[in-house]
């Protein structure tokens, strides 16, 4: 109904299960998303993308993945 193609409405779905598996596991999503989209080009092996899954991944460890990106900067603020 929201995707455009089968395959947006595949990826739409992983997406939501990742989110929805994070949750189950307590993390906060903002914070395993961010966590998840940064290190995801520094995976070299499937061993590295399995440890981003929401139950490799500590709550600990999302967190402090997420506070060691930087602060979008806001040009014009409100």
């Amino acid at each position: 109904m929201f995707s455009d193609t089968p395959a947006g409405a595949a990826s739409s779905a992983m997406i939501y299960s990742l989110l929805e598996s994070a949750k189950a596991s307590n993390h906060n999503p903002l914070h395993y998303m961010t966590a998840v989209l940064a290190q995801i080009p520094n995976a070299q092996s499937l061993e590295d993308i399995e440890a981003l899954l929401p139950w490799q991944l500590s709550v600990e460890q999302a967190a402090t993945l997420y506070h060691s990106q930087p602060s979008p900067v806001q040009k014009n603020p409100p």
